[in-house]
């Protein structure tokens, strides 16, 4: 019986040690003087402090790298390390002196600890660029001002100790953007059928950009931004990956040790014997439904840490394929012919023709249920005053990889009407590689 309870003691020990499978163990050690006008326990807190910070910045982290609040520096050490006090000793010195010597261990998975990091400081750089713009002055109305673009991109905010690989790509940016704009040139377009507009505020709402950007500037920052969560991404597969195949083959040593085909000794009896048998089937199922949990648990702690630390950067590629982008360098379409009007519904009938690398004739509907039916009249007498803009989203060729910018709306603007109407096509676009990926963990947290 005791041989069984201090087994099942080791087995789960070993399985709350090999969590991850790239963790390390970081060790630190001091001696610190208790002055006689301070107490035991401060003294003791803060050395304990330092020597964790000290094991933290032998992995190769420099937390000053990341201007830490003493709230985020607790919670990264609470979720991310293990820290472990080995040895403490309080002793007098032969001065009288009381001293106290601790010895410290911390286990961490330093590529983790960086990617949790990494993410802190994406934060608190957006919000800090986010405040610089709120409080730049207000200028008057009547001066016309050209739109500035405020879209911070996390290429600007990449510590050089997270993102060394992304930075060993740089030299090929060159060549990512000029494979960028040459599969743009050969983008062709589907044919468009009917598309509807449910209503003229939830087009407004929902489908227009907030500022206007460029297609050409969409496609390299969603570049920059790829390689971004790709290197992240990769960092928790390979812990993922590690950390399942330490799991699998320590269980699986222990469980191949368990011989079910053992003889049965002459001086036993048979129920003996039975038992004896029964008894390693038992304990090689126990093993069995351990190294199920212990992978199970592994997949739920490195997915949650990978969804909190990336999701920033996935909502961003994801506004890459939702936002509507213009093209300065595209035609505008033509309107053939207003065509019938709904007075119930609030809309007419245009077509249009656009004509690009494929030519494109559609119906849209105009929506006017926020205008009203008398200016309605009016602008539908003037087909000649209205400006129709092809808007554009961005995609990844399956076959080559590289982005490449698909038509995806329409933006309708009348010289006699302020508001911009979006009107958006059927076009369905596949989600980035790294957006799948992203939901494979994210799903893993939601079934755990």
């Amino acid at each position: 019986m005791l041989k069984k309870i201090v087994s099942l003691v080791l087995v789960l020990l070993f399985v709350n040690v090999i969590c991850f499978a790239k963790v390390k163990n970081y060790k630190a050690e001091a001696t610190e003087d208790i002055p006689s006008n301070k107490a035991q326990d401060e003294v003791v807190s803060s050395l304990l402090q330092s020597l964790t910070k000290q094991a933290i910045e032998q992995s190769g982290i420099k937390l000053s790298d990341y201007d830490l609040s003493d709230s985020e520096y607790n919670q990264f050490v609470k979720d991310v390390t293990k820290v472990e006090v080995k040895n403490k000793k309080v002793f007098m010195k032969k001065d009288n002196l009381q001293a106290v010597n601790i010895k410290l261990n911390v286990a961490m998975d330093a590529d983790i600890a960086k990617a949790y990091l990494f993410k802190i400081k994406t934060n608190k750089d957006k919000k800090a660029k986010e405040n610089v713009v709120k409080q730049a002055p207000v200028i008057s109305s009547s001066v016309a001002v050209a739109p500035v673009n405020t879209q911070v991109s996390n290429s600007d905010i990449v510590p050089a100790n997270v993102s060394n690989e992304m930075q060993d790509k740089s030299k090929a940016e060159d060549k990512v953007k000029t494979e960028i704009s040459t599969s743009t040139a050969k983008v062709e377009k589907p044919v468009l059928t009917n598309v509807n507009v449910s209503s003229a505020a939830s087009v407004t709402e929902k489908t227009q950009p907030k500022e206007k950007i460029s297609i050409n500037k969409a496609l390299q920052d969603a570049q920059t931004t790829k390689q971004e969560v790709d290197t992240l991404l990769g960092n928790f597969d390979n812990s993922l990956k590690e950390s399942e195949e330490e799991i699998v083959k320590s269980y699986d040593s222990k469980i191949s040790k368990i011989n079910l085909n053992v003889k049965k000794d002459q001086w036993e009896t048979t129920k003996q014997y039975n038992n004896r048998i029964e008894k390693n089937k038992q304990e090689k199922v126990l093993l069995e439904q351990e190294k199920e949990k212990a992978v199970s648990d592994n997949k739920v702690k490195i997915a949650q840490m990978a969804v909190s630390t990336i999701k920033p950067q996935i909502d961003k590629l994801k506004s890459y394929q939702t936002d509507k982008f213009f093209d300065e360098n595209s035609v505008k379409a033509k309107i053939i012919s207003l065509g019938a009007v709904n007075a119930d519904e609030k809309f007419f009938e245009m077509k249009i023709l656009y004509e690009n690398e494929q030519s494109i004739i559609s119906t849209l509907k105009y929506d006017f249920s926020d205008i009203g039916v008398e200016k309605a009249k009016k602008i539908y007498k003037t087909p000649n005053k209205f400006i129709i803009e092809p808007l554009f989203s961005v995609e990844e060729n399956e076959e080559t990889g590289n982005l490449q910018k698909v038509l995806t709306a329409f933006g309708i603007k009348h010289a006699n009407v302020e508001q911009e109407k979006i009107v958006n096509l059927s076009e369905k676009i596949k989600p980035f590689k790294e957006i799948t990926t992203f939901e494979t963990y994210n799903s893993i947290l939601n079934n755990k």
